[in-house]
């Protein structure tokens, strides 16, 4: 056969030109035999073709048939245990995302918070407070909250005072501070806190903590007759303790309860107040001498 594109010789029973890949034509000149036993090749090869994909296929079927059951359980583990690694994967991911996440930290301090488990929920809060950008004293200040709640208050007054150093002007925090320090019993250094403080607000409102000295109603150092009483003062509720012998009086000393008279002599009267909260104020001290009674 001659090729009809290139004119090569295309040798017996070939379907394509082996130089140019061109599909054998029957040229006018074959002879109906010819066209006959090329026809009948041609139908024998397409048969041969569909017995070769049918027998493929047989053999496919009989094979997965043949598939021990242990190869199939192991075939189903190994996609769990893929599916679980990539689950475990995203689970990872999406996990490493959120401890960044001051926002996403906080909710999950508060849901622990009301589980009931404290550690986990100032293990959360700190997480916050280190990723937080606007460093802000929130954070820290729901810290000491928590701690307060879990009758930590120890912890609590150590936070809020770091706190207090760090943000002196935070009203809030200060005001946090006093609250948590009268919990706590310790009520003196509250004192001084408010006594330090320049905000009327907080003067105002914790007027409690405050204790003035006692004042005296004689003018200290002066000699007055035999029979004068001497009159204590203090504002607000409270009670007066005094000495007469220049000792440093508390609340094992004299309870003052009406004016005492003086003794003749030179008398050395000191006195403090102690207010509800327990806070004591200042020492007032004075000296009066007194002339012996007349005979």
């Amino acid at each position: 056969m001659i090729c009809r594109n290139c004119g090569s010789e295309i040798p017996e029973g070939k379907l394509y030109c082996q130089f140019c890949g061109e599909e054998v034509q029957l040229v006018p000149e074959y002879s109906s035999v010819d066209m006959q036993r090329l026809k009948k090749r041609l139908e024998m090869e397409e048969l041969e073709r569909e017995e070769r994909a049918r027998r493929m296929e047989a053999e496919a079927r009989e094979q997965k048939k043949r598939m021990k059951p242990w190869m199939r359980v192991l075939c189903v583990l190994m996609i769990a245990v893929i599916a679980l690694a990539l689950s475990a994967s995203a689970w990872y991911l999406i996990r490493r995302q959120n401890l960044h996440n001051a926002a996403y930290l906080e909710k999950e301090a508060q849901r622990a918070a009301s589980e009931g488990r404290t550690d986990d929920a100032l293990a959360y809060l700190d997480q916050a407070i280190e990723v937080k950008e606007d460093h802000s004293a929130d954070l820290s200040l729901k810290k000491a909250a928590l701690l307060v709640s879990a009758n930590r208050l120890p912890e609590a007054v150590d936070l809020l005072e770091v706190l207090h150093v760090e943000y002196d002007s935070s009203e809030r925090v200060l005001r946090a501070l006093l609250d948590t320090l009268d919990q706590a019993g310790e009520n003196q250094r509250a004192a001084e806190l408010v006594r330090r403080s320049k905000s009327e607000a907080i003067l105002r409102d914790y007027a409690v903590f405050l204790a003035e000295p006692p004042k005296m109603s004689l003018i200290n150092g002066n000699t007055y007759a035999f029979g004068t009483m001497l009159s204590m003062t203090a504002e607000g509720e409270g009670v007066i303790y005094y000495t007469k012998d220049g000792s440093v009086p508390d609340e094992r000393s004299y309870r003052y309860v009406e004016p005492i008279l003086l003794d003749t002599g030179t008398n050395r009267i000191k006195a403090v107040y102690i207010n509800t909260k327990g806070v004591a104020s200042r020492v007032t001290a004075s000296v009066y001498n007194v002339k012996n009674a007349v005979v």
